[in-house]
């Protein structure tokens, strides 16, 4: 039995579709629908409160570096140097940002885009 386990829960309907969208397919499990996900989540939080803090759950809507920072939190009974200084964490949470808003960049562009699109569909069907 591993000392800890954690499970990553984003909790936003909105931010999960967006994450799924981006994917160029979709798996069975992000197809199962809202009511399997809400199931699974739940069942995960039942069995982290009764893990005796074996078990953590950590929340994944902010930014990158905000769940890396709960993770590492979340870990530090198991591993220390996580939280007490030995290790500077710093660039790696500042790649973690970066990640996180090249993310959100191409989210924006693929929603202009899109929009760009339809304007283009508009202004050809007011030609007709």
């Amino acid at each position: 039995m591993p000392d800890a386990t954690i499970v990553l829960s984003c909790p936003d309907r909105e931010e999960k579709k967006s994450r799924v969208d981006r994917r160029e397919e979709a798996d069975r499990l992000e197809l199962a629908g809202d009511d399997f996900h809400s199931r699974v989540i739940d069942a995960f939080a039942e069995l982290a409160e009764a893990s005796e803090g074996r078990i953590r759950m950590v929340e994944t809507s902010g930014r990158h570096s905000q769940t890396a920072r709960a993770i590492f939190a979340a870990l530090s009974g198991a591993m220390p140097w996580l939280s007490d200084g030995t290790v500077d964490l710093g660039e790696q949470l500042a790649a973690f940002d970066a990640a996180h808003d090249h993310s959100n960049r191409e989210k924006q562009k693929e929603v202009t885009e899109g929009e760009g699109s339809r304007a283009i569909l508009q202004d050809k069907k007011s030609m007709v």
